[in-house]
This record gives structure tokens, sequence and C-alpha cells, in this order.
């Protein structure tokens, strides 16, 4: 049965709402049954009075102090909402939203720690490797630029070696047939070599017969103005074996060639290469006088850098206009003195001469 206040649902046979206190039908006193009469009045009397107690102590139910409201206690009609219905709700859906929450703080832990192992694992192993991989790059890149400038140097050289092809040829060839037509040689320091082996001539000369006869004939190829232009110079290892003596010494201005010696094998003058890279001639014009001239090369010719003489015990060099001005013993006896750098330049023998390719020939 329903609580015809409230509209509580209670058992049957109560006599009051154990909820709001209201009387029940189910209590009413029964008019046969002895002293009713007296009994039914004293119990409405009670419990009217219980009632009034009751619903002046009971809290109002939301809704129930509404005369418009809707009869609550009609049949089928749900119950209203409750502080205890509210609470009761609440904690079940406090218990519903429990393991969603521990499902999102482990979910949250869970990413946390894949960040964590990715961080670590990027800084300490891709990372590392990502380094190592720039840098094995960058060296290759560097070795590779490196080996681009030796091969694009290798090419010059090779081209700058070509010009000088056809008169180490000549000067190979005249070798093979023991000098004896270097005398009609188009080039002047060849045909000088020529007239010597003719003569047979061993005094007042550059180089003799039995030197040129007898040692090593080379050549190399060198800087001797240290522009970046390759010279030609050709030897022959002659005396103690300790110094070579040009028997030719060639430049080019890139295009042409042009003889440095211009011929003069045939005057009392040495030329070798001294210790600072000059093309350097030594003359003597009798016991106690000679002169030393030290040339570097321009534009494939040869250019006076010193040029010192010494007679009869006085030194001087010789100005631009002829005339001559003293100087210190001791600059001419450097001049003269210089050690030669022969050997650090890479000779080759004549006779394994072999043509210079260059690229694009």
């Amino acid at each position: 049965m329903y609580c015809p206040q409230c509209g509580t649902n209670v058992a049957d046979g109560l006599n009051f709402c154990p909820r709001c206190g209201a009387q029940l039908g189910g209590g009413s006193g029964n008019p046969d049954s002895p002293g009713g009469g007296a009994a039914s009045s004293e119990s409405s009397l009670t419990a009217g009075a219980t009632a009034t107690y009751a619903a002046a102590s009971t809290p109002e139910a939301p809704g129930a102090a509404d005369p418009g409201a809707p009869d609550a206690a009609t049949p089928g009609t749900p119950a209203p909402d409750t502080l205890s219905a509210q609470v009761s709700r609440a904690q079940k859906h406090s218990k519903r939203r429990l393991p969603m929450l521990l499902i999102v703080i482990l979910v949250t832990l869970a990413l946390a720690a894949a960040a964590f192992a990715a961080t670590y694992v990027y800084q300490n192993v891709i990372l590392p490797q990502l380094e190592e991989q720039a840098q094995q790059q960058a060296e290759e890149d560097l070795a590779a630029e490196q080996q681009a400038e030796q091969d694009a140097q290798a090419a010059e050289e090779a081209r700058q070696r070509a010009v000088y092809n056809d008169i180490l040829t000549t000067y190979r060839d005249s070798q093979a047939q023991a000098w004896q037509n270097a005398s009609s040689s188009t080039l002047n320091d060849l045909a000088s070599l020529g007239a010597i082996v003719d003569l047979q001539e061993d005094m007042n000369v550059s180089v003799t017969y039995d030197e040129l006869m007898s040692g090593t004939v080379a050549y190399a190829y060198t800087d001797l103005g240290n522009d970046g232009t390759l010279d030609l110079v050709i030897g022959v290892l002659s005396g103690n074996g300790d110094a070579y003596k040009l028997i030719g010494a060639f430049s080019t201005d890139g295009s042409t060639t042009t003889s440095l010696m211009n011929g003069s094998l045939l005057m009392r003058v040495t030329w070798d290469v001294d210790i600072d890279g000059y093309l350097r001639s030594v003359g003597a014009d009798g016991a106690d006088a000679g002169s030393v001239t030290l040339y570097t090369v321009e534009d494939g010719n040869p250019v006076i850098v010193q040029h010192l003489g010494w007679r009869d015990g006085s030194y001087f060099t010789y100005n631009d206009d002829g005339t001559t001005s003293p100087v210190d013993e001791s600059e001419v006896s450097n001049a003269r003195n210089a050690a030669q750098t022969d050997f650090y330049l890479d000779w080759t023998p004549l006779e394994d001469f072999e043509p210079v390719v260059a690229d694009g020939e």
C-alpha cells in the first residue's frame, strides 16, 4: 500500500507511515468491535494528535506542501526525488566514475613512462647515432672536397707540364743519339750544348764535354717565380755528384715557351737553382773577378732580382743604368755560396721521359 500523505510504499497492517507519520487507512477502528464507539473516538483523537505532532516534527517532503502538485499517492506515480535518493544515486554514480578515474591515471602514467623511455632512447641511442652519422658525413664531404681540389690541382699541373712535351722529347731524342744532332736544333740552349759536343770543349764553357757524356741527365718541374706557373729545368749531375748543372731552363706564358738561359752555355757561366728557389748564374772573368745574378720569372720571362760583382777585392752591385754601387763583401759572398737545393726537386732521368697527357687531349 502507499502512504496517502507522501506516497511512500509501506507494508500492509501499519497504522502510520514510517516516513512522514501520517495515519494509514489499514489502521482505522472497526465499529463492530467492543467499545468501538468510545475507542474509535479516542483513537481518532490520539491519532489526530499523533499525526499533527508527526507532521510538525517531520521535514516536509519535496513537493508535498504544494497543494497544486499532482497527488503523489496516486498508484503508479513515481516517488518524489528525495535527498536520500539523490545521495544513493550519487554514490552509485561515484562508484561508476572511480574505475574510469583509475583508467585515466593508469593511461597517463603509461604515456608518461612511454615519453620518458622515448626521450631516453632518443638522447642515448638515436641522437649519438645521428651525431656520428653527421660527423661521418662531414668528414666524407671534406675528404671529397679535398680530393676534388687535389684532382683539380693535378689536372692543372698536367696541363702545364704538357706545354714542355716537345722540348723534352727533343732533348731525350738528342741524348739517345749522343747529342750529335744537337747543334742543329732550333732551341738555343740545345744548340749551344751541341757545339760543346762537336768541339769536345772543356774550357770556358758552363758544362764540359766530359761532364755531359759521363753524367746523368735529368729534368724537373719547378715554380721559379713562385707565381703558380711551372717552369722546366734540365740538368746534368756532375763533379762529385753533389749538384746539378743546368743545360736548359724554360718557362711559359701559358701558350709559348721561352729559354731562360738563352744559349749561354758557351760562356763561363754556371747555372743552377739556389736555396731560395731563384735561378742563379755565376760567371768568372778571371782569377779575381766575376759576377752572380739571381733571376725570378714573370710571365714566362727571366727578371733580375740581384746582380752583384767583384773585382780586385772590391764588391759592388750593378744598377739599372749600368753603373755600380759598392756593397759589403758578405752580401756578394752569400749570393755566391748559397746552398743549392737541386736535390729537393723531383728529378727524373731524361731517358725515361714520356709525354704528359693532359685532360681533354
